[in-house]
Protein backbone atom coordinates (compact mmCIF):
# COMPACT_ATOMS: atom_id res chain seq x y z
CA UNK A 1 0.00 0.00 0.00
CA UNK A 2 1.57 3.44 -0.92
CA UNK A 3 1.44 6.54 1.24
CA UNK A 4 -0.79 8.16 -0.44
CA UNK A 5 -3.58 5.09 -0.55
CA UNK A 6 -3.08 4.96 3.22
CA UNK A 7 -6.18 4.69 4.78
CA UNK A 8 -4.31 7.01 7.27
CA UNK A 9 -3.64 9.93 4.64
CA UNK A 10 -7.56 10.39 4.09
CA UNK A 11 -8.99 13.31 5.06
CA UNK A 12 -12.60 12.89 5.56
CA UNK A 13 -14.50 15.68 2.95
CA UNK A 14 -16.54 16.88 6.02
CA UNK A 15 -13.46 17.97 8.35
CA UNK A 16 -12.37 21.44 6.08
CA UNK A 17 -15.85 21.95 6.66
CA UNK A 18 -15.84 21.55 10.20
CA UNK A 19 -13.18 23.47 10.71
CA UNK A 20 -14.00 26.20 8.79
CA UNK A 21 -17.68 26.37 10.78
CA UNK A 22 -16.00 26.14 13.86
CA UNK A 23 -13.07 29.55 12.99
CA UNK A 24 -16.36 31.12 12.27
CA UNK A 25 -18.75 30.25 15.36
CA UNK A 26 -16.09 31.48 17.68
CA UNK A 27 -15.48 35.19 16.29
CA UNK A 28 -19.42 34.93 16.25
CA UNK A 29 -19.56 34.22 20.21
CA UNK A 30 -16.64 36.53 20.91
CA UNK A 31 -18.41 39.33 19.91
CA UNK A 32 -21.53 38.37 21.37
CA UNK A 33 -19.97 37.90 24.71
CA UNK A 34 -18.12 41.11 24.06
CA UNK A 35 -21.32 43.87 23.12
CA UNK A 36 -23.37 41.89 25.31
CA UNK A 37 -25.31 44.96 27.65
CA UNK A 38 -25.60 43.13 31.32
CA UNK A 39 -27.21 46.45 32.18
CA UNK A 40 -30.87 45.69 29.89
CA UNK A 41 -33.82 46.06 31.32
CA UNK A 42 -36.05 43.79 32.56
CA UNK A 43 -38.92 45.13 30.78
CA UNK A 44 -37.87 44.38 27.71
CA UNK A 45 -38.07 40.81 26.48
CA UNK A 46 -39.41 40.31 23.02
CA UNK A 47 -38.84 36.85 23.22
CA UNK A 48 -41.97 35.02 22.61
CA UNK A 49 -41.15 35.93 18.88
CA UNK A 50 -37.86 35.38 18.42
CA UNK A 51 -37.23 31.94 20.49
CA UNK A 52 -39.35 28.97 19.09
CA UNK A 53 -42.51 27.25 21.08
CA UNK A 54 -40.08 23.94 22.24
CA UNK A 55 -40.73 22.92 26.32
CA UNK A 56 -37.35 24.36 26.51
CA UNK A 57 -37.82 27.56 25.84
CA UNK A 58 -41.24 27.68 27.40
CA UNK A 59 -40.39 26.89 30.65
CA UNK A 60 -37.48 29.21 30.61
CA UNK A 61 -39.95 31.93 29.34
CA UNK A 62 -42.39 31.01 32.44
CA UNK A 63 -39.43 31.41 35.06
CA UNK A 64 -38.48 34.75 33.22
CA UNK A 65 -41.77 36.21 33.24
CA UNK A 66 -42.62 35.16 36.90
CA UNK A 67 -39.45 35.52 38.75
CA UNK A 68 -37.57 37.80 36.59
CA UNK A 69 -34.90 37.75 39.21
CA UNK A 70 -34.20 33.71 39.62
CA UNK A 71 -30.86 32.74 38.43
CA UNK A 72 -30.72 30.28 35.74
CA UNK A 73 -26.81 29.48 35.67
CA UNK A 74 -23.75 30.30 38.21
CA UNK A 75 -20.67 31.10 35.87
CA UNK A 76 -18.11 29.69 38.16
CA UNK A 77 -15.66 30.06 35.84
CA UNK A 78 -16.29 34.18 35.72
CA UNK A 79 -17.69 34.31 39.35
CA UNK A 80 -21.17 35.62 38.00
CA UNK A 81 -24.90 34.43 37.85
CA UNK A 82 -27.38 35.40 35.11
CA UNK A 83 -30.86 35.15 35.15
CA UNK A 84 -33.77 33.32 32.99
CA UNK A 85 -34.43 36.66 31.54
CA UNK A 86 -30.80 37.73 30.69
CA UNK A 87 -30.14 33.75 29.13
CA UNK A 88 -33.36 34.46 26.73
CA UNK A 89 -32.13 37.61 26.08
CA UNK A 90 -28.78 36.44 25.23
CA UNK A 91 -29.98 33.59 23.33
CA UNK A 92 -32.47 35.54 21.12
CA UNK A 93 -29.56 38.26 20.34
CA UNK A 94 -27.35 35.29 19.52
CA UNK A 95 -29.57 33.49 17.01
CA UNK A 96 -30.09 36.30 15.48
CA UNK A 97 -26.72 36.76 14.58
CA UNK A 98 -25.86 33.11 13.63
CA UNK A 99 -28.85 33.49 10.76
CA UNK A 100 -27.88 36.89 9.82
CA UNK A 101 -23.87 35.44 9.32
CA UNK A 102 -25.57 32.36 7.30
CA UNK A 103 -28.10 34.16 5.57
CA UNK A 104 -31.11 31.99 6.04
CA UNK A 105 -34.19 32.30 7.98
CA UNK A 106 -33.82 28.65 9.94
CA UNK A 107 -30.65 26.36 10.03
CA UNK A 108 -33.20 23.18 8.88
CA UNK A 109 -31.20 20.74 11.21
CA UNK A 110 -27.69 22.29 9.77
CA UNK A 111 -24.93 21.42 11.88
CA UNK A 112 -23.28 24.02 13.88
CA UNK A 113 -20.04 23.42 15.27
CA UNK A 114 -18.70 25.84 18.16
CA UNK A 115 -15.69 26.12 20.61
CA UNK A 116 -16.56 27.77 24.09
CA UNK A 117 -15.50 27.35 26.82
CA UNK A 118 -18.01 25.49 29.45
CA UNK A 119 -20.09 28.00 31.71
CA UNK A 120 -22.88 30.23 30.46
CA UNK A 121 -21.68 30.90 27.00
CA UNK A 122 -21.40 27.23 26.42
CA UNK A 123 -25.41 27.13 27.11
CA UNK A 124 -25.99 30.72 25.41
CA UNK A 125 -24.80 29.19 22.09
CA UNK A 126 -25.94 25.79 22.53
CA UNK A 127 -29.51 27.44 23.16
CA UNK A 128 -29.05 29.91 20.29
CA UNK A 129 -27.91 27.19 17.43
CA UNK A 130 -31.14 25.04 18.93
CA UNK A 131 -33.65 28.20 18.40
CA UNK A 132 -32.17 29.01 14.69
CA UNK A 133 -33.11 25.08 14.18
CA UNK A 134 -29.74 23.66 13.81
CA UNK A 135 -28.15 21.05 15.29
CA UNK A 136 -25.01 21.68 17.91
CA UNK A 137 -21.56 20.22 17.09
CA UNK A 138 -19.84 21.27 20.42
CA UNK A 139 -15.46 21.07 19.75
CA UNK A 140 -13.07 20.56 22.26
CA UNK A 141 -9.48 20.98 21.58
CA UNK A 142 -8.79 16.93 22.48
CA UNK A 143 -10.80 16.99 19.30
CA UNK A 144 -7.82 18.12 17.35
CA UNK A 145 -4.95 15.82 18.71
CA UNK A 146 -4.14 12.65 17.28
CA UNK A 147 -2.99 10.09 19.54
CA UNK A 148 -0.26 7.78 18.06
CA UNK A 149 0.16 4.31 20.48
CA UNK A 150 0.02 1.01 19.45
CA UNK A 151 -2.25 -0.40 22.38
CA UNK A 152 -4.99 1.50 22.26
CA UNK A 153 -7.33 -0.48 24.89
CA UNK A 154 -8.45 0.67 27.81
Amino acid sequence: MTAASSPLNRQPSWIPLLCAVAALSLPITIHFIRTRNDNMSTAALPLSSSLPSLPLFLEAQKWASTDPGKVAIIDKTKDLSFTYRQLLNDVAALKRRILAQVKVQDLEERRIAFLVPAGYDYVVCQWAVWAAGGVCVPLCKFNFLLVASKDLSY
